[in-house]
């Protein structure tokens, strides 16, 4: 009897594997064209400077854009946190209008970086333009010994296959020649928002709720990278924690890799996912609006 209950079981299972796949053939979409023809590298004094620098020529390069660079204000990281100081990040967004800057560049620093400052975590101007900037920006938290080694394997994260994510996606394709991984964490409050949302309802959601709606969402952009990955001899692979997007994050075993994010199209609010990523990450964050 127990035997013939795994057995109908395992067929359930195997039809509505099926019934997905056709789902996601018929829903397969291309990712979009990204190009930028400027990248602007920020520098602040801290020292997170070189592997901007560096990084930004690489990524510049990989574009075949034109590399633009600019100090945060006199003396850098070092200068006191003024009201000049506040001003920066929407002069650095006034430049990336009036220049047509396509992608930036930035430390992202903690204040114990600078020698000069005690505290522990910093947002004056990485802050405003994760919430506010037009284009790409890519984060850098850490220096880095090797930015060419980080940039040749990549990994998406996110909670849905929204038009932002497809964007996050095709820009992870352009700068990474390397392997790549989809990453949705299924433990993130936001998913649990976005269900009860979706329901009408306000009934307790589980894990196994979750994976199933994200399977129908993920699987068609999945797919579509999957194949345009055996078509250029790339491999991508798809991944779904149940643990606290942090946790996985900090853990030794994350690849120290340009993690790509999807940032929000409203200019007054960037999601909790953009901001854990790029403050949990080791390697570089490119955050994508």
């Amino acid at each position: 009897m127990n035997q013939q209950r795994d057995i109908d079981h395992a067929l359930t299972e195997i039809d509505e594997n099926i019934h997905l796949f056709e789902r996601t053939l018929k829903k397969r979409t291309d990712l979009p064209e990204v190009s930028a023809s400027r990248v602007l590298a920020l520098s602040d004094g801290s020292n997170q400077d070189e592997s901007v620098l560096r990084l930004a020529e690489l990524v510049a390069d990989r574009l075949g854009a034109e590399l633009v660079r600019r100090e945060l204000g006199p003396g850098g990281g070092e200068a006191p946190l003024t009201d000049d100081r506040d001003r920066l990040p929407f002069e650095v967004l006034e430049q990336i209008d009036e220049q047509s800057i396509g992608l930036v560049v930035l430390p992202t620093p903690f204040l114990e970086d600078y020698p000069s400052l005690g505290a522990t975590s910093l947002g004056v101007v990485a802050d405003v333009l994760l919430a506010r900037s037009p284009v790409p920006m890519i984060h850098v938290r850490q220096p880095l010994e090797d930015p060419r080694a980080v940039l040749e394997s990549g990994v998406l994260v996110c909670l849905e296959a929204d038009p932002e994510t497809r964007r996050a996606a095709a820009w992870l394709w352009r700068l990474v020649p390397g392997p790549l991984q989809v990453l949705v964490a299924l433990a993130s409050a936001e998913h649990h928002a976005i269900l009860k949302f979706s329901r009408g309802e306000e009934q307790p959601v589980t894990l196994e709720d979750i994976g199933q709606k994200l399977g129908e969402q993920i699987s068609p952009l999945l797919a579509t990278m999957q194949e345009r990955a055996r078509q250029e001899g790339r491999r991508v692979e798809g991944h779904a924690y149940p643990d606290e997007l942090r946790e996985v994050l900090v853990q030794e075993s994350f690849p120290l890799c340009l993690v790509v994010v999807p940032g929000r199209e409203d200019p007054d609010h960037t999601g909790p996912l953009a901001r854990e990523c790029v403050r949990y990450t080791r390697g570089p964050v490119l955050v994508v609006p």
